[in-house]
C-alpha cells in the first residue's frame, strides 16, 4: 500500500476519533488491520509518557514533603533523575492536564499533587524500572 494512501487513511481515521464517530472508527479498523496495530502502539507510548511523568511528579512530591510541584520541578526530575533529554519536555504541563483528567494527578495551589491512583501508577512505574533508574532514585 502507497505511503500516500496510509497517511490518507491515518488523517480520516483521525477525524472520525476526534469526532468519536464510533461507527466510522470501528468500520475504518475493520478495513483496515494495520491502523488497529498503529493505535495501540500510540496508545502504548502514550502511557509509557504518562507513566514517566506521574513518576518524575512523585519523585518531586516525595522531595518535597508531600507538597504541590511546579511543572518545572517535574522537568528538572524528569531530566536528572530520569536523564530524559530536553526535547520532548514541553508537553509535560499537557501530560499533567490529561493525566488529572484521568484521576493521577491534582493541579494544587500552583502546582500539582499525585492522588492514590496517581501513586499507584509511579510506584508501579519506578518498580518496573528499576533496572534502568539503579540507585539514581535511592
Amino acid at each position: 500500500m502507497k505511503m500516500v494512501k496510509k497517511k490518507t487513511i491515518r488523517q480520516q481515521f483521525d477525524g472520525f476519533f476526534k469526532s468519536g464517530n464510533e461507527r466510522m472508527i470501528k468500520k475504518m479498523l475493520s478495513d483496515y488491520p494495520w491502523l488497529l496495530h498503529e493505535q495501540q502502539n500510540r496508545m502504548d507510548d502514550n502511557m509509557r509518557t504518562t507513566g514517566l511523568v506521574i513518576s518524575s511528579l512523585g519523585v518531586m512530591n516525595d522531595e518535597n514533603g508531600g507538597k504541590p510541584v511546579s511543572v518545572e520541578d517535574v522537568i528538572f526530575s524528569l531530566r536528572m533523575d530520569f536523564k530524559q533529554s530536553k526535547k520532548g519536555l514541553e508537553n509535560v504541563a499537557n501530560i499533567l492536564e490529561d493525566a488529572e483528567t484521568m484521576g493521577y494527578c491534582i493541579n494544587k495551589d500552583k502546582g500539582w499533587i499525585l492522588t492514590s491512583e496517581g501513586e499507584r501508577i509511579c510506584d508501579n512505574y519506578l518498580n518496573s524500572h528499576i533496572q534502568i533508574l539503579g540507585s539514581e532514585l535511592e
